[in-house]
Formats: C-alpha cells, structure tokens, sequence
C-alpha cells in the first residue's frame, strides 16, 4: 500500500469516526428529546388537571362571591328600603310637629284674646253687679216710697181730707 491508500485510510477512519460520534450525538439528543418531551407531556398533563382543579375553586369561589354580593346587594336595598321609610316617618315628624307648633301658637294667641275677654267679662260682670246694686237700691227705695205712699193714703187723716 502505498502512502497515498494509507492516508486515505486514516482519513476515511478519522471520518467515519467523526460521522459515527455524530450519529451518537443525533440518537442522544433525540433521545433526550423524547424523554423531555416526554417529561415535558407529563408536566403539562399535572399543570393541566391543577388549572383544571383551579378553575374549579375558581368558579366555586366565584358563585360564593357572588351570593355573597347578591346578599350584600338584598341588605343594602332593605336598608335603603328601611331608611326610606325612616326618612318618610321623620318627614311626618317634622310636619306634625310643625302642625302642633304652628297650633300651639295658636293657642298661645287665642289664651292672650281668651284673657282680654276673661277681662273685659270681669269689668262687664263688675259693671253689672255695680247696676244690680244700684237698681236694689233703687228699688229698695221704691219700695219703702211705696209702703210710705200705702201708709199714708191708708191713714185715716188722708181719709178726710178726700174731695
């Protein structure tokens, strides 16, 4: 053999080494591949049954809430409801209590008037009683006239001296 069919023998050794650590290298790295991909299906299998199992507690979280709301919603309108009705009470309140000052008022002026009259009743009766008086005397006095006048004319001197 001469030199020349000696180093095309090493070369093509040295290549058919190179070509071989290259096909080792291909078939482990596309057997990693398939282990990772592998791994990596496992993994997403795991991480889809826990967003799964998530969305689950999500929406189960999420209903809770809601009823949770919706009964925070019913307190709120039965509290505005409630305070309505307050505000509706109050308002009457107020106008019945605006009534009874407005009347109390009233009836502070119509005690004034009442005690003007009660006065003005007092002097009337006083004035009254004054010409009751004076009417008893006068007729007190009318009456002793009278019992004078049926004296005298029953006394027998009054008897004679008749035309």
């Amino acid at each position: 053999m001469t030199t020349l069919g000696k180093i095309l023998v090493f070369v093509n050794l040295a290549f058919s080494v190179i070509t071989g650590a290259l096909i080792i290298t291909v078939f482990v790295t596309r057997t990693n591949w398939k282990a990772g991909y592998d791994k990596l299906n496992g993994n997403l299998a795991a991480v889809r049954e826990d967003n799964r199992k998530l969305e689950a507690d999500m929406k189960t979280l999420r209903n809770q809430k809601d009823a949770e709301v919706q009964a925070a919603d019913a307190k709120l309108k039965a509290a505005d409801n409630n305070l309505k009705v307050k505000q509706d009470e109050l308002d009457a309140a107020k106008l019945d209590a605006a009534k009874k000052n407005q009347l109390y008022q009233a009836a502070i002026g119509n005690k004034a008037i009442d005690a003007e009259e009660l006065q003005r009743r007092k002097n009337e009766v006083a004035a009254m009683e004054q010409l009751l008086k004076e009417r008893e005397k006068a007729l007190a006095a009318a009456q002793i006239d009278a019992k004078n006048l049926r004296e005298h004319r029953e006394s027998p001197d009054r008897v004679s001296q008749r035309p």
